[in-house]
């Protein structure tokens, strides 16, 4: 099958069965391959072939192997993903929580293990808005109490709001960044609203620019929703590419 149309309709590329090959990985193993695969800064030197079907960047990668063999492959570029992902990660470095203080603060049920883990993570708390009291002197089951949540025009937080960030925290390896859900969930229609969408033509400048982008993200193999901004489509022999 022949990928073309868009800016790239003179590019022909025979990739027979790739491109519904690679649309049928599960997405959970298309982000942990590419991830493992490939570096940020390869989205640097990829090479924008064109769009295809209005919706997809095709990109070609060329890089020298240990062995001195010079390796290219296809990849395409899900270019909302790409957009969607460029938006959520600007929109998280500019947004900061306000905290907002609680006339009477709440009673936080607390099991011992989970007592110990909120004292250890208060910092982290505190960053997410939260403020939270210890009582030592308390029995145990009383000690822990919420004088503060994250103030947000969007939504409201509780003690629900602080037992889901434990449970991150907890699950998080060290030194990983969290983002309260409900934040998350905003941020991301945020971003989804304001990308480029599936059906948008796109020129080269443009697919040159989302794809580079991608290399400057902190996490650029998959939109804030799940889905891989971008997949391996084919490794391309000498017989498989002609332009």
């Amino acid at each position: 099958a022949a990928a073309g149309g868009g800016a790239g309709a003179g590019a022909r590329i025979r990739v027979d069965g790739a491109l519904e090959a690679a649309a049928g990985q599960a997405d959970a193993e298309v982000v942990t391959a590419l991830s493992r695969q490939l570096s940020k800064g390869s989205f640097n030197r990829m090479h924008v072939i064109g769009q295809f079907n209005n919706g997809f960047i095709l990109t070609r990668l060329r890089e020298r192997q240990p062995s001195g063999a010079l390796s290219s492959d296809l990849f395409i570029i899900d270019q909302h993903a790409a957009s969607e992902k460029a938006n959520f990660e600007r929109l998280s470095s500019k947004t900061s929580l306000g905290s907002q203080r609680l006339l009477c603060p709440l009673p936080l049920e607390l099991a011992p293990a989970e007592l110990e883990a909120v004292r250890a993570n208060l910092p982290a708390f505190e960053a997410q808005g939260f403020q939270i009291l210890l009582d030592e002197e308390a029995p145990a089951a009383q000690r822990a109490k919420l004088a503060a949540v994250p103030f947000c025009k969007r939504a409201s937080f509780g003690v629900a709001d602080v037992h889901e960030l434990l449970a991150l925290l907890l699950d998080a390896p060290a030194g990983a960044s969290i983002q309260l859900p409900k934040l998350r969930a905003i941020l991301a229609s945020r971003a989804c609203h304001s990308a480029v969408v599936i059906g948008d033509a796109l020129q080269p400048a443009k697919m040159a620019a989302i794809v580079r982008t991608l290399s400057t993200l902190e996490q650029p193999w998959n939109c804030p929703h799940g889905r891989p901004t971008i997949r391996h489509v084919a490794h391309l022999g000498g017989a498989q590419a002609d332009y």
